[in-house]
């Protein structure tokens, strides 16, 4: 069987907010008695409570199949990590620390979804497993049987079963291909999706929606019907509506570009700014430090492993040469926007990416950057920069940007 790497749980990056509520709410305890329960600590109170808890409490350690025990541990990881939020949230309510509480209590939430996650993928595979053993004893009944065919009944009779089972698999083979078909319409439109939002994006950097406005909304309403058509399976009609839309996008940029590029030199007038702007490119390169509607923006691919929030070793030196420009633009103002693959459901992407930029957030602040330069922001697998069709592209668009603020 198959054995697929999991990601652990990161709690890095999750004190801050709460360390920050804590002291901004330290004086609320002496208001009097405890408030009512903020609402996720009561639903994380019923979760606490409920039947799949105690599932996932059973030791996995007499769990033969090793990806079930892992996914068990996970699990049980998890969900210890839940009642550590959990308790601390109590603490926080007692306290009448009501917005801390919300917080740990929403963190508790997080890992206990997670537990439960985990565990539902153990029971799937534990039943996979169980199907794989029922299929490799009926095969081993089959062979049996075929050898003790010794009559000419025996054999007619086997050979009608023969036929049959050929006309099944014909059948099998029928659905097989039809579901291939839908497979790889369903990606052609999906891919076609995503490579209208690169192309999107590409046109935000030249702010289209300000000097092209009418051909990037007209392409904004055709990637938004392409995405409901999708939704709605609607496959064929969501490739060619999206396909319109990446070319309405690239018009929309092309249209855009003459009124950027002479706000791009406006802005470059600026001594500092310009300086910033040729350090980033005699670093980074020109496709990885560009001017966009936001200010200077450095792109970080391949920062994570997939799936993971923590940075990877190789890339450390180049958030040291960021920190290094931020440490020379002591005025300037920094946006960090983390972004995942197309891998993770659209819920889990959107929270690992913004634990990655709180994760590069926390490399600066413990250097020294104050924080009211730094604001952070999640976009999940919304905003592709690289094409996810190639294991290449997938790893690229773990990334981080880290937009320096022109005023």
């Amino acid at each position: 069987m198959e054995r697929h790497t999991l990601m652990r749980p990161s709690w890095k990056g999750a004190w801050v907010p709460v360390v920050v509520l804590l002291v901004l709410g330290g004086g609320l305890a002496a208001c009097g008695g405890a408030p009512p329960k903020p609402a996720d600590l009561e639903t994380l109170d019923g979760l606490r409570a409920s039947r799949i808890v105690e599932a996932i409490r059973q030791d996995p350690a007499e769990i033969e199949n090793a990806n079930v025990r892992e996914l068990r541990e996970l699990a049980l990881e998890a969900l210890r990590a839940s009642d550590r939020y959990h308790e601390e949230s109590v603490a926080n309510w007692r306290r009448n620390r009501q917005d801390a509480a919300q917080v740990t209590a929403r963190m508790g939430l997080t890992y206990h979804r997670a537990a439960e996650n985990y565990f539902r993928a153990a029971e799937a595979r534990e039943r996979l497993a169980a199907a794989n053993v029922s299929l490799q004893g009926q095969i081993q009944r089959r062979n049996e049987y075929m050898e003790r065919l010794q009559s000419e009944q025996e054999l007619i009779a086997m050979l009608e079963t023969i036929r049959v089972l050929f006309q099944r698999n014909e059948e099998l083979q029928r659905q097989l291909a039809t579901i291939q078909e839908q497979a790889r319409v369903e990606s052609r439109a999906l891919y076609a999706i995503q490579e209208a939002r690169i192309e999107q994006r590409a046109a935000e950097g030249m702010r289209a929606e300000q000097f092209a406005t009418s051909t990037y909304r007209d392409a904004q309403q055709l990637l938004t019907r392409a995405q409901a058509r999708f939704e709605d399976s609607r496959f064929e009609e969501a490739y060619e509506i999206a396909v319109q839309a990446l070319d309405v996008f690239r018009r929309a940029g092309e249209e855009a570009r003459p009124r950027f590029m002479s706000e791009q030199d406006r802005l470059l007038s600026d001594a500092t700014n310009r300086r910033l702007y040729e350090r980033a490119q005699q670093i980074f390169g020109a496709d990885r430090a560009r001017i966009d509607a936001r200010g200077l923006v450095i792109v970080m691919p391949d920062l994570f492993d997939a799936r993971a929030a923590e940075v990877r070793d190789t890339r450390r030196g180049e958030l040291e040469q960021v920190l290094d420009m931020l440490r020379q633009a002591e005025r300037s103002s920094v946006m960090i926007e983390g972004h995942t693959d197309d891998r993770p459901n659209a819920e889990a992407a959107m929270a690992l990416s913004q634990t990655r930029a709180d994760t590069v957030l926390n490399f600066f602040l413990q250097r020294g950057i104050a924080a009211r330069r730094l604001s952070t922001s999640g976009f999940g697998r919304n905003q592709p920069l690289y094409d996810n069709r190639s294991a290449q592209g997938r790893a690229n668009n773990n990334r981080v940007e880290i937009i320096f603020l022109f005023r």
